[in-house]
């Protein structure tokens, strides 16, 4: 299964598809009527499950920020800092990430980017004091950057205009959901 996929194919021929030319919907070329149908929900299942993971990585120092500021002896001031560290890179990570995918597809710029957040976050776990911890938080806001591009390219490609919404809105409630996962899986202080 790939996240890359021609975006001619997520048409449905003949009337409510997006059409690949000016004179509106046409038959992707050598595709079957129902091909958009076999992957596409497992696809919206992996966009769900990346972008709840993507937003469960980056939430989860606020939770555990209390014990940190403690056993790393820093400062509110200091955490303040390292929360932003995230923030500045993926800010500055965003266009650039989105030119990557255009460039090179979602399937590749995500499989990387995945694994570098995921390495990101396993560097950040075996800091043993601020300058660790910070650099770590700044490749992390870098390699998430480009997984929203990834997942509007991907809900582009592999879904008919007529269902976009619905795919968008499935993907985008993974950071509500990661972020609920990361809150309740704290014991209560």
């Amino acid at each position: 299964m790939s996240l890359s996929h021609d975006p001619a194919a997520a048409t449905t021929w003949p009337g409510t598809g997006t059409g690949t030319g000016p004179s509106g919907p046409s038959k992707p070329s050598g595709l079957p009527k129902r091909r958009i149908g076999r992957y596409r929900f497992a696809i919206l299942a992996v966009l769900f499950v990346s972008t709840a993971i993507n937003y469960l990585d980056r939430s989860v120092l606020s939770i555990v920020a209390p014990d940190v500021s403690k056993d790393f002896g820093i400062s509110p001031e200091t955490m303040g800092w390292l929360f932003s560290g995230f923030a500045w890179t993926y800010a500055l990570a965003q266009i650039p990430g989105g030119r990557l995918v255009d460039r090179f597809g979602p399937r590749i710029v995500y499989a990387w980017a995945l694994i570098g957040w995921s390495v990101m976050t396993t560097l950040g776990s075996l800091a043993k004091g601020f300058g660790f911890l910070f650099a770590s938080r700044m490749g992390l806001g870098l390699f998430e950057a480009p997984a929203f591009p990834c997942n509007g390219r991907v809900a582009a490609s592999w879904f008919p205009r007529a269902e976009r919404g619905r795919a968008v809105a499935v993907y985008t409630s993974g950071p509500s959901e990661g972020g609920g996962a990361s809150a309740s899986a704290w014991p209560s202080r």
